[in-house]
């Protein structure tokens, strides 16, 4: 019976490799190594490996490659589409819809206040606020005020 380090010299290899190998049961586990049993079993690894059987499935990982590299060309075909938008230019277009809504919604008072000052009834003035109130959550959704002559669909860009 050998020790772990006359194995890992006979097999030319660290001991840590040695440990190693033989945690994962290629290799006998023991006090004492025989040096044929562990070199037919580290034979017999080194074979399963280069065969592709064993341990790092070389066919496996290329093939992940692969389905890696498709799956890139396929996303980068979507965004080029338009059906994919890129990360960095959807955050930067929902911070242009919050200052969008921002705006309008603190230009709401400023709007509104000659218009209810003319009222008579709250109701009156509850009618004008849920008109302007409903204009700019059209503008917010659809881009444009429905009332603007100058603002519509076909003039948009």
């Amino acid at each position: 019976m050998a020790t772990r380090r006359e194995l890992a010299l006979h097999l030319d290899l660290s001991e840590r490799r040695v440990t190693a190998l033989a945690g994962d049961k290629i290799l006998p586990n023991g006090p004492g190594y025989d040096l044929d049993e562990c070199r037919v079993g580290y034979i017999r690894h080194l074979r399963s490996q280069a065969s592709g059987t064993g341990g790092t499935d070389l066919t496996a990982q290329r093939a992940r490659l692969a389905a890696a590299q498709a799956e890139k060309v396929e996303r980068e075909n979507r965004v080029r589409s338009g059906e994919l938008m890129r990360r960095d230019d959807a955050i930067a277009e929902q911070g242009e819809g919050i200052r969008r809504a921002r705006a309008l919604l603190l230009g709401l008072p400023h709007k509104c206040a000659p218009l209810l000052a003319a009222t008579r009834t709250p109701q009156e003035a509850a009618e004008i606020l849920g008109e302007e109130i409903h204009r700019a959550l059209y503008e917010l959704a659809f881009g444009f005020d429905p009332n603007d002559p100058d603002e519509t669909e076909e003039n948009l860009p």
